[in-house]
């Protein structure tokens, strides 16, 4: 799920997508995903890249996003 509003959401991230790296780092699996985001400061600015799938087929975008602050 990608929470409405969120900076996921502004930056394009939709449900389904892959989040295969933060600014440049390989994220493998949930937990590499939290220790990342545990890094980034609210309304830092980086790219998130994802695979999505497009027509059976995955594809990579690169997106541009300003991180949430932390709750």
């Amino acid at each position: 799920e990608v929470e409405k509003g969120s900076a996921a959401e502004k930056a394009g991230i939709k449900v389904g997508d892959i989040i295969v790296a933060i600014n440049d780092i390989s994220i493998e699996n949930g937990e590499e995903l939290r220790d990342a985001l545990t890094y980034t400061r609210g309304g830092s600015q980086g790219t998130i890249t994802v695979k999505s799938l497009v027509n059976g087929e995955y594809v990579e975008k690169i997106l541009n996003i300003t991180f949430d602050y932390k709750q």
